[in-house]
């Protein structure tokens, strides 16, 4: 849900903050109806390119194209003109425009209303957004308060000039990127795409940058606020307008710390958490028993929970499952690999009464759960004996070539018998289901011409791969 805030503060606040350094004396009503109309006109526009083959993609070169030039012109001159102020409407009305094109074609795939029906995760989204526009407004009218107070024109002018080349850099980025793709810039030195790759990166910081000008300038503000006022008699007028300004710079101090605090708390929220890809919990290592068995107790899933477990094999080769309850009412415990045929090992995890492929984000019915076919986690042998759920160790060990993964483990070289590290052997080979380590080239040559001298055997073989060189 956070990142909806994120979209919209991303697209709109650049605008709030436009207009406050360049446009905050215009009529207030005459330039929210422009910025309506903009916002409109970009809705429709983006909507009808949807429908034309790379209409979006040059819809949003457009945008990008001509945000680069207004910044460039507030730069090179300030959009302040006295005798035409529909030209300063007109600007406005274009600029919402365009950042209606950057939020339409950033949060493109995202939609608020998830189903026809309003659920409470519609509204979550909805008041995500709504929080988002409160807050641009609220950003623009406390700037402008604080500056009407402040009155220090060289820190604000400072400050705008940050905001605009910090906008040149982004959308110059974004041009070059449209450019590379459409083949219209040659970059043989990779200078250029460097230069796209970074600006792309820091821009994801901005939010940050703006929000901390809003602190800091009420930080100013604060500090310049009347102190030590005394009243010289009943009916001090003077007295009552100090502490009326006193108030309302508490007010709009208070404010800007609740918007900052607010703000940073959701967009730190979804950087270091919601953005991060989905990924499984440390699996248990278990080793099996005496008989070759992996014996757990079924009374662990009655907590509807996913518990996942990985045998190490001798050659280091990381071979997952896991186990849950097909049913949350009742306890039916199922066994499978944590590897999917069609996605591969990246593995699932289970939120709620989902289970989530982490590949492809596909949601498994829990009642399929230990059916081959689709993106259902691939089958195990197991058998339930009373309340115990026993695996054999043949029956991990067909699960070898799923995984991918190996972790670093003592082994012995069939041929020399020389104890190696798995993951710094250079040579390696694959017979069977097992996979064989050597020392050396000629180790390996030997290990191949007749596998079976060296105690190989062929069993459990799902397919065979040829030998592979991993040296440096």
């Amino acid at each position: 849900m956070s990142i909806y805030f994120l979209h919209f503060l991303s697209a709109f606040l650049p605008l709030a903050l436009f207009l406050f350094f360049f446009m905050r004396r215009e009529n207030l009503i005459l330039t929210f109806f422009a910025l309506i109309v903009g916002v409109t006109f970009g809705f429709f526009a983006h909507y009808i390119a949807f429908g034309i083959k790379g209409g979006v993609k040059n819809l949003q070169l457009f945008a990008d194209i001509s945000l680069f030039f207004i910044f460039l012109l507030a730069w090179i001159f300030p959009l302040k003109f006295a005798f035409l102020r529909v030209l300063n409407l007109v600007i406005a009305a274009f600029l919402a425009f365009c950042f209606e094109i950057e939020y339409l074609v950033i949060s493109n795939g995202f939609e608020i209303f998830t189903q026809k029906l309003l659920d409470t995760l519609s509204v979550a989204n909805f008041a995500f957004v709504f929080f988002a526009l409160i807050i641009c407004v609220s950003v623009f009218f406390l700037l402008k308060f604080k500056a009407n107070l402040i009155e220090n024109r060289l820190y604000f002018g400072i400050c705008a000039a940050v905001f605009v080349i910090l906008n040149l850099i982004k959308f110059s980025g974004q041009i070059l990127l449209a450019f590379l793709r459409k083949d219209w810039v040659k970059d043989e030195s990779g200078q250029i795409l460097s230069f796209v790759a970074k600006s792309g990166h820091y821009a994801q910081f901005y939010l940050y940058i703006y929000l901390a000008f809003l602190l800091f300038t009420a930080i100013i503000l604060l500090l310049k606020r009347p102190k030590n006022l005394q009243k010289k008699h009943i009916l001090d007028i003077e007295f009552r307008k100090f502490a009326a300004k006193n108030q309302a710079i508490w007010q709009s101090f208070l404010a800007a710390i609740f918007i900052c605090v607010s703000s940073v708390a959701i967009l730190l929220y979804y950087d270091l958490k919601a953005s991060r890809p989905m990924m499984i919990d440390e699996p248990i290592v278990v080793e099996p028993d005496a008989n070759g068995e992996f014996v757990f107790d079924t009374a662990m899933l009655s907590d509807n929970k996913l518990h996942r477990y990985v045998y190490v094999t001798d050659e280091g080769k990381a071979i997952r499952f896991f186990m849950i309850s097909k049913y949350e009412d009742r306890l039916v415990p199922v066994a499978v690999f944590d590897s999917c045929m069609i996605c591969g090992d990246k593995g699932y995890i289970k939120r709620g009464s989902e289970l989530i492929c982490i590949s492809c984000n596909v949601r498994v019915f829990l009642p399929s759960v230990g059916k081959p076919g689709g993106c259902n986690p691939i089958p195990i042998e197991y058998e339930v004996v009373g309340d115990k759920l026993k695996i054999t160790l043949e029956s991990v060990m067909l699960g070898t070539n799923y995984f991918t993964e190996f972790r670093p483990k003592t082994v012995i070289d069939p041929v020399s018998k020389a104890e190696l590290i798995n993951l710094e052997a250079k040579f390696s080979y694959i017979y069977g289901d097992k996979t064989y380590f050597f020392e050396s080239e000629a180790n390996k040559k030997a290990f191949a011409e007749d596998p079976s001298k060296f105690g190989a055997e062929l069993k459990n073989v799902r397919f065979r791969t040829q030998g592979y060189d991993n040296a440096e």
